[in-house]
């Protein structure tokens, strides 16, 4: 039987350089000899500087990684000065083409300043 396999898998094979099609052959048991499989993404550039992955850095078709920016970071496409719209963290998602979303995505330095931390029970004064 000629298969072709969807987007994001590739025939017999996590390699996303693999053919999207083969031919299947029936087994004594009448099962598949071999079946589509979830391409596997390349992850080299992650995490990137100043930031470390929450799991492994092991992804296939449809799955995501958490990437966490370490203390004193936050992720450089939000905001590097205001507390309140910054993230620490940020989802990178393995693609059917087997690249992972968010690739130039990473960590800058927080440039939170003393003053603009309005929303807190605290207070402090320059010395």
């Amino acid at each position: 039987v000629n298969v072709t396999c969807d987007a994001g898998f590739r025939y017999a094979s996590a390699d996303r350089g693999a053919p999207r099609g083969g031919i299947l052959t029936c087994t004594e048991s009448c099962g598949f000899d071999v079946a589509c499989q979830n391409v596997q993404c390349n992850t080299s550039h992650l995490p990137p500087g100043n930031a470390t992955a929450a799991s492994t850095l092991l992804a296939f078709y449809r799955d995501a990684l958490r990437i966490n920016c370490d203390a004193g970071y936050v992720v450089a496409s939000g905001s590097t000065t205001d507390p309140l719209q910054s993230s620490t963290w940020y989802m990178a998602a393995c693609g059917a083409d087997g690249d992972m979303d968010r690739r130039d995505e990473g960590c800058a330095m927080s440039q939170c300043r003393v003053a603009q931390l309005l929303y807190t029970n605290w207070s402090s004064t320059a010395p």
